[in-house]
Parts: C-alpha cells; structure tokens; sequence
C-alpha cells in the first residue's frame, strides 16, 4: 500500500513540474555564434521603401507634428504631389504648368525645380534629383527619393504601406510664436528690442514721412510705369558706396506693390515676393543680390540687432511645424527707428512699412547683415 502511494506521488509532481515549465514565459533568445543576438523581427527593422524611397522610420510613440502623403507610382518609382507636400511642410508653392517651373518657400522660393528635369536649386545652390518631378493629371509631382535631400532641415521621411510620414526635423516654432500676432500691440520683453547704431551716417537722412506717397497699382494703372519717371533721377551707385537715404526714398516709391509668392522679374509681373523686393532696389544702386532670402543672408557681415543702420537686410524665420528658428523665411530692409520696409503677405498685402518692435518680429528675428560698409 505504501508502495502504491509512494507511485502516485511521483505522478503527481511530474505532472505539476511539466505544467509549471508549460506556463513559464520563454527566455530571450541565446546568441547567435558570433557573440551578437538575433536581428529584430521585420517590424522592428528599417527597410526601402518602394522605388527606391528613402528609409522607413522605426515604429515609435505617435508624434502629433507628423504627416502623412499619399504615394503615386510615376515610371516605376515613387512620388508624392507637390502642392500638399507644401502644404504639409506649411510652404507656399507656385506651379507654371506652361513652364514646368515649381518654386516652393516661405515669402520667397527658397527651392526651384523644373518638371522633367533632375538638376534644381535649393537656396540659390544647385542640387541634382534622383530623378525628376513629374506632372500627371495637371498636378506637380515630387520624386520620394529626392525628400531627403531636398528638405533635410525640415522634416524625416519614411515609406510604409504607400505613404510617406514626414516627422519635424528639430523641435518647431509653432507654438513658439503664433503666426496670427503680426499686429501684437506690446512687446512681451521675452526677446531684445531693436536699437539704431549712433554711428550710422545716414541716420540724419530724409526718406519722408513713414506713410509718405507712393506708387500703387491703383493710383497709376501700372505701378512700374509710376515709379519708372522718378528713378530716372536716382543715379546708380558703386557697390559698397551706397546712399542709404536715397536707397529707402526710391524703396518707399513702391508702397501697395502687390506681393506675390515667386513672381515673375517685377518690370515683367508688376509684383513682387520679398527677396525680389530686396534683390530690385539694391540693383538700382549697383548691387545684385541673390534670388532667394536664404541666399542673401550669406552675404555682407553680421551685425547686432542693438546697432543698427538704415539699409541693412533683416532676416527672420516663419514658425511652423517643420521649421528651426535658424532657417531664413523671410527678408525687408531696416529704415531705422525700428521700421522695416519689405514685401510680404501680412499684416497688410504687398509692399509695406511695419514696426519690428512687436512680438512677432522680436521673436522671429534670426540676424542682420550690413552689405555696405
């Protein structure tokens, strides 16, 4: 009986011992042969996107700044439409199916590429394409593989399941500032006013009264037909000699321009963006400037917000999702006295005079630069 007993019990705890190991959560897996451990499952694991896309991001916490696009295979390789690319990125963009021309920015083009055409400019700087835009149905189309190279300041791309993510490159500036204070009456004192240079030589210049008279479209039927008499008599000067008084009188004579995101050459358009604002009336005093905001901030010195001069070029960032307050969006030539003369789409439409000493302006300023000595 005892026998009997004793046979039971062994029965008994071999059972429970193999129930035990049965309910026991594996162990990791050993390593493989050369020391390391086994690769990641394949959702764990970057891999190529379609057509030769860029990598896919690594499954993560959700990020509320993403966004997501469409994928469109063109040719065999993929794309993505260029207008809600923009509009994603919070950009502008100007499409001329006529000319194939795509221009894509701020207040400004900061990109320039060209339908069939891998070779396009990125700040005034050449960049060659994967492969080229494309247009289908009416509608300008990016290649997928050209994103990162394109917008690497601004955003991380990644294809999955026929649609390209896009998460913020850096941290974001969109609830840094918002994009509706243009008009904030008083200064927070969260960033340094502006201060004129004592020391400017052209500080006792006349320009006339701020809301002096000006040539609009409105007023001349053609604003370049206005403006043309009165330049005959501003002479050209010598690059680096310049006559900032007479610079901001002839910049005034085009108060109510109309602005317009990647205008044609003003004679031509009668409109202007805000680095073509720049680039023309410097040209009228023997200075070229680059096409693109972005590109005209390289040039001349840095100088201190404190010690400004009339005639410097003031540079400030557009917050958005997808923007760093260090990329240049947008550009006007300081007047002195805290007033900026520039061409932009807000507060008011064109070509205008606003006071930088509000919030907006004080917290977007990104630099200076003095292109005369």
């Amino acid at each position: 009986m005892g026998y009997q007993w004793r046979t039971v019990w062994i029965s008994l705890c071999l059972t429970l011992t193999t129930l035990t190991a049965a309910c026991t959560p594996q162990q990791q897996a050993a390593p493989n042969q050369d020391g390391g451990t086994p690769p990641p499952g394949p959702a764990a694991m970057n891999s190529r996107g379609p057509g030769g896309g860029p990598e896919m991001l690594a499954p993560g916490p959700a990020n509320a700044d993403a966004r997501d696009l469409p994928v469109t295979m063109l040719n065999g390789k993929a794309y993505v439409p260029a207008r809600e690319l923009a509009d994603a990125l919070e950009y502008q963009l100007a499409w001329k199916p006529a000319s194939g021309r795509i221009d894509i920015g701020d207040y400004g083009p900061d990109w320039t590429l060209k339908v069939g055409a891998v070779e396009a400019t990125k700040g005034d700087k050449p960049i060659k394409l994967d492969a080229p835009p494309l247009e289908q149905g009416g509608k300008a189309y990016l290649p997928v593989s050209s994103l990162s190279a394109l917008f690497d300041k601004e955003a991380r791309f990644g294809e999955e399941n026929g649609r390209v993510r896009m998460d913020p490159a850096g941290n974001g500036t969109a609830d840094k500032v918002k994009r509706g204070q243009y008009d904030l009456a008083e200064a927070t004192g969260a960033a340094p006013s502006f201060k004129d240079d004592p020391n400017d030589p052209f500080k006792d210049a006349s320009v006339g009264p701020v809301d002096g008279p000006s040539v609009s479209m409105k007023e001349s039927g053609s604003a370049s037909a206005g403006v043309s008499e009165r330049e005959q008599a501003v002479p050209a000067a010598a690059a680096g000699n310049i006559d900032m008084g007479a610079l901001l009188t002839t910049a005034k004579r085009y108060l109510g321009v109309p602005y317009e995101f990647g205008t044609e050459p003003y004679p031509s358009s009668n409109r202007f963006d805000c680095s073509t604002f720049t680039d023309y009336i410097f040209s009228k005093f023997g200075m070229n400037l680059p096409r693109t905001a972005r590109a005209q901030g390289e040039m001349g010195r840095e100088v201190s917000r404190d010690s400004l001069r009339r005639g410097d070029l003031l540079f400030f960032y557009v917050p958005g999702r997808f923007r760093t307050d260090r990329i240049i969006g947008h550009v006007g030539i300081y007047m002195g006295n805290g007033q900026m003369i520039h061409a932009c789409p807000i507060p008011k439409d064109g070509v205008q005079i606003t006071n930088i000493e509000k919030p907006y302006w004080q917290e977007t300023f990104i630099k200076a630069v003095r292109l005369a000595p």
